[in-house]
């Protein structure tokens, strides 16, 4: 196994230690579920985002469609989804259905919520009503290199 997998393997090992020591763990909800198909739904969408733990990630997609609206789409980039990198901000690119005007305003409160609920990050949050037609560079870049979130 290469040092990339071994360390996915380990992460997820720790993941699942971890919900297993949780409350959430002794709900009632392993009743209803094996805990390995639980682990892997609940895990599995987030483990292998190596920059960006699983709690981060479900709080950024929860603030967002909040704000932006369930039907809005997410994609992580920038430096987040590179194994290899150190340090760098949160790069989001959300594309929803609004005006520009509201695009912005509801920016704005996705920004200041974010911060609240995960402390002092460094968050770029890029908007577009449409990216399949915006033109700028970084929402392509964004599409070209980015993961669902």
């Amino acid at each position: 196994m290469s040092d990339t997998g071994s360390l996915k393997k380990t992460v997820l090992d720790c993941e699942i230690r971890n919900l297993r020591n949780s409350q959430f763990a002794e709900s009632g909800i392993r009743h209803h579920f094996s805990f390995p198909e639980l682990a892997l739904s609940v895990l599995l969408p987030y483990t292998f985002l190596m920059r960006l733990n699983g709690i981060q990630a479900r709080v950024i997609r929860e603030t967002l469609a909040d704000v932006f609206g369930s039907d809005m789409h997410l994609i992580l980039f920038g430096s987040r989804v590179d194994d290899n990198a150190r340090g760098g901000d949160i790069d989001l690119l959300v594309e929803a259905p609004l005006a520009e005007d509201e695009l912005f305003r509801r920016k704005i409160t996705a920004l200041a919520k974010l911060s609240t609920r995960l402390g002092e990050q460094k968050i770029d949050l890029v908007t577009t009503s449409g990216s399949k037609f915006d033109t700028r560079a970084i929402v392509q870049a964004a599409l070209e290199e980015g993961v669902p979130l």
